[in-house]
């Protein structure tokens, strides 16, 4: 069967007409077009989509209208500035800069107490499989304390 989607087959001898098919029908069968071989409201003798019962021509020409609205324009606008967002957060996050600022602030955080038992914490937790008691994570983050001083005076 040689489809031609957007033909008007009304001038056409009825044996070059396609399958006629109810929309239930090629809904069943996972087609996205059905010919009913009844024209649509406008005089159109044309395929219908499945998803909606339109004609292509009057499809076509709503999606027409709807292109020179301004809604579809505002959509469009909103579309075109999300792209322009995502593209900035890439730039930022790939910019050096950033990555210093983000490095620096993690060291900060390091460096504290608190960061530095948790990162104690967190590798004898991942390596050794064991939960370190409060106790020892003091006693390690004094010897950590010892060897950073210590490191300090070489320098």
């Amino acid at each position: 069967m040689n489809l031609l989607l957007s033909t008007d087959y009304a001038d056409l001898p009825h044996d070059q007409w396609p399958e006629i098919t109810t929309r239930q029908e090629s809904k069943d069968r996972g087609w996205k077009f059905y010919f009913t071989g009844k024209p649509c409201k406008y005089g159109h003798m044309t395929f219908r989509y499945v998803a909606v019962p339109n004609c292509q021509i009057c499809n076509n020409y709503y999606n027409e209208q709807y292109r020179k609205t301004d809604l579809y324009k505002r959509k469009a606008l909103i579309r075109g500035r999300k792209h322009e967002a995502t593209e900035k957060r890439k730039k930022y996050h790939l910019d050096p800069k950033t990555k210093a600022m983000k490095n620096r602030a993690s060291k900060k955080f390091r460096d504290t107490e608190k960061g530095a038992k948790s990162r104690i914490g967190e590798y004898w937790r991942r390596i050794h499989g064991v939960d370190l008691p409060e106790s020892l994570l003091d006693a390690m983050y004094a010897q950590l304390l010892v060897k950073r001083e210590l490191k300090k005076l070489r320098n």
